[in-house]
């Protein structure tokens, strides 16, 4: 029982906190290289790749990332719901436009360890 005790008092002294991310004029890689490793938690000295000890993150000014070169017209994000027909692409300046926000990290990340891949 003591050792049950000993594990919980570290596990509240490595809480979460809170990671604000300025998100103006940096490239959407470089941002999922800062924001990835808190939410993973890989800072942390009780990483466990099983475990979920991320903190939180919020990037701000994500309208005003930067691509460099002619990533803009050139990148393009593709989906594919399973169904015949069901492959869709998207440049990056399409999806900039419908939704700043979504040009995601979530290739970066771990699927079984913070969400949900399906």
């Amino acid at each position: 029982m003591a050792s049950y005790s000993r594990a919980a008092q570290q596990w509240a002294t490595f809480a979460r906190s809170w990671f604000l991310i300025d998100g103006r004029m940096q490239p959407p890689g470089k941002i999922a290289a800062l924001t990835v490793v808190r939410l993973e938690g890989k800072h942390k000295p009780v990483y466990h790749a099983l475990s979920d000890c991320g903190d939180h993150v919020v990037i701000i000014n994500t309208r005003h990332i930067a691509f460099s070169g002619n990533k803009w017209e050139q990148k393009v994000y593709t989906s594919h719901s399973g169904y015949p027909g069901g492959f869709k692409q998207v440049t990056a300046a399409q999806l900039h436009q419908k939704d700043p926000t979504a040009v995601s990290i979530s290739g970066s990340l771990l699927c079984f360890v913070l969400f949900s891949c399906s």
